[in-house]
């Protein structure tokens, strides 16, 4: 793997991760928040029209209570409602209360109010849908995965020029040494002028080409070194030749 790669790779993750973990949160919160407002905004509607319904409770009007029950599914996230009495006697029933996907809304008592006492006389339950909900989450997941996929991709365009911007001279400088070991002198080393870490590796491989290029030095290559080995290790086997054991014999005894 190259080294960009290296470089950009674990940092993409890092970013897509923290980015992906930050997006899902928000959209959770912002979809519980939702969820809550409209829970509490069905509580307020179920409120006043058990004040409503409590009159025709405490009649015994059951067709009135069916009429207002009825009104109440003109509420655009009505799903079910059911008025029931004191002991849970089912009064009247508006809509299915098994439809998949609603919300319960905390049962409201059905009161009247009587020299000064409050009376429970009844309880109004309402189910409601949360589809609305539900499509605006989907509307906030759909623009955060583009928002995800923008992030990313201008992260790695980012990431990619700068770690270029990195890479490309040391790739350069290595070219130079390799081109210095081959016996090429005359080569320019480029970034010398820079006064970052790559100027300073520039540098140093300036003064390596500058000492090879010398008036004196020879010009030699791999060639020129393995012949010159020979001559180089000819005074030590001529040394290691010698008799030096010689003057230990007086020790050693037959």
């Amino acid at each position: 793997m190259l080294l960009r790669m290296k470089l950009i790779v674990p940092v993409m993750v890092l970013v897509g991760s923290l980015a992906f973990a930050f997006n899902t949160f928000v959209i959770y919160r912002q979809y519980a928040e939702d969820r809550d407002q409209l829970v509490q905004d069905a509580t307020v509607v179920a409120q006043l029209q058990a004040g409503a319904v409590a009159p025709s409770v405490w009649d015994l009007d059951n067709a009135r209570v069916k009429e207002i029950l009825h009104g109440l599914a003109a509420y655009p996230d009505f799903v079910s409602g059911e008025i029931t009495d004191a002991e849970g006697k089912q009064i009247a029933r508006e809509g299915n209360p098994d439809a998949p996907g609603s919300l319960q809304v905390p049962v409201t008592d059905i009161v009247r109010t009587e020299a000064g006492k409050k009376h429970v006389i009844g309880h109004l339950a309402m189910r409601i849908s949360a589809q609305s909900v539900v499509t605006v989450t989907w509307q906030h997941v759909w623009i955060g995965m583009a928002s995800f996929a923008v992030l990313m991709i201008l992260c790695a365009g980012g990431l990619w020029i700068a770690v270029r911007r990195v890479t490309s001279p040391l790739l350069e400088l290595a070219n130079a040494m390799h081109s210095l070991a081959q016996g090429d002198r005359d080569i320019e080393i480029a970034f010398v002028d820079r006064t970052d870490e790559v100027g300073t590796m520039a540098k140093s491989v300036e003064v390596f080409r500058s000492n090879a290029s010398k008036p004196g030095r020879p010009r030699l290559n791999a060639k020129t070194e393995i012949g010159r080995l020979p001559r180089i290790s000819r005074p030590w086997s001529s040394a290691l030749s010698k008799p030096c054991w010689l003057p230990l014999r007086r020790f050693i005894r037959p």
